[in-house]
């Protein structure tokens, strides 16, 4: 299955009409299957990423998933925070957090705790956003937390669950101390 979505990847030509997301997608998957994203394909993915950047967000600057998405690919690209654009996607992700701690729901929330630690451990980024992004996890692992059902999984489905799980080793804890009720998620997800 592998080698069937590589060489599907390797010959496909990207859709230029697809979404910014999509994109991210595609070089998420390409670099997990250790296909150079620039020029492994017939696609240049981390260029045409790159062209949605408008000084100070990725894509559509009515949402942020897009934004979240791409510092995943852009790190491991090998940008860093001394790149101006990691820390103008990082700003604007951090700026879309909600007062409780949130980035509208669980799914999404989990996706930007893991993006934000992922851009803190890659290091050289300033002081300033070194900070901004510790405030950040900070109160969204509290929402998380506070998210977290007495079953141990949250928004009562897998998928979110899955997320959160994602977020909590991002944040470099235990999953099974992220206990409710005596349930942590390992405990939600091998009851469905």
């Amino acid at each position: 299955a592998k080698n069937k979505l590589k060489n599907y990847l390797l010959g496909a030509k990207y859709d230029t009409n697809g979404s910014i997301t999509d994109l991210e997608r595609r070089a998420m998957t390409l670099m997990a299957l250790s296909v150079n994203p620039y020029s492994g394909t017939l696609t240049d993915y981390i260029s045409k990423i790159l062209s949605a950047f408008d000084g100070r967000q990725i894509g559509d600057p009515n949402l942020f998933n897009d934004d979240i998405f791409a510092i995943f690919p852009l790190l491991k690209a090998g940008y860093s925070g001394l790149d101006p654009i990691i820390k103008e996607i990082l700003e604007f992700i951090i700026s879309k957090q909600t007062a409780n701690g949130s980035w509208g729901n669980i799914d999404i929330t989990a996706g930007a705790i893991q993006a934000l630690s992922l851009a803190k451990k890659s290091g050289n980024l300033g002081a300033d956003i070194t900070n901004l992004i510790s405030q950040s996890l900070q109160i969204a692992k509290n929402y998380l937390k506070n998210s977290q059902d007495t079953t141990g999984g949250f928004g009562s489905n897998t998928i979110s669950t899955a997320w959160a799980v994602q977020a909590i080793v991002a944040l470099d804890e235990q999953v099974s101390a992220w206990e409710n009720n005596g349930n942590n998620p390992f405990d939600f997800l091998a009851s469905r």
